[in-house]
């Protein structure tokens, strides 16, 4: 047995000024963001901006925006545009990115463009497209295609127990998850 998990609409999704504001503040203590110079031009439901200054200290050897600090801000995009749909009490994380890069970085100024493709219980899948912009003229210089996880905090108590298949301590909430697991995948269930 196979389970299906509804998934987000976002054309039906309303974005309050107190979810976009949670957002932003997340995304203002990232002191990476910080050390590129990135600062938050909006936030939308399931779709975020990023504007990135050029800065030579940040450039390769053909002084060209480094494809590290490319990526670095599209993979940021994605998980603010995925964290814009997600429950309030939840945090997002990067599972994985592929990132193509079709142009050298070459502008006064960048904007990373990010938007939800799918939004589910667990997993979204995210877009973004970087941008170099030169004077009044945009140019794209690469694009990504994020799955990004939504975690949702759960409390357990921190009473701890070692496992005894790998001799690793596990708190309670860990090895009861454990278990869990293993039991729904022995009954056929697709486990998260």
């Amino acid at each position: 047995m196979v389970c299906f998990f509804p998934f987000v609409t976002i054309e039906k999704t309303i974005m309050t000024e107190p979810s976009a504001q949670r957002v932003r503040d997340s995304f203002a203590p990232q002191q990476f963001m910080t050390t590129l110079g990135a600062t938050m031009l909006s936030v939308k439901p399931g779709a975020v901006e990023i504007s990135l200054p050029f800065r030579a200290e940040l450039t390769q050897q053909n002084e060209f925006l480094h494809a590290g600090v490319i990526t670095s801000v599209l993979d940021s995009a994605c998980g603010y545009a995925a964290l814009s749909l997600a429950p309030e009490n939840a945090g997002v994380l990067s599972v994985e990115f592929k990132v193509n890069l079709l142009s050298p970085a070459v502008g006064d100024s960048f904007i990373a463009r990010a938007h939800v493709k799918r939004a589910g219980r667990t997993i979204t899948v995210c877009s973004a497209d970087a941008f170099a912009i030169k004077g009044k003229e945009e140019k794209l210089v690469a694009t990504m295609l994020a799955t990004i996880m939504t975690m949702i905090p759960i409390h357990a108590p921190a009473t701890t127990r070692t496992s005894r298949e790998s001799g690793t301590r596990l708190t309670h909430g860990a090895a009861k998850r454990r278990k869990n697991a293993a039991h729904g995948a022995s009954r056929g269930y697709q486990v998260e």
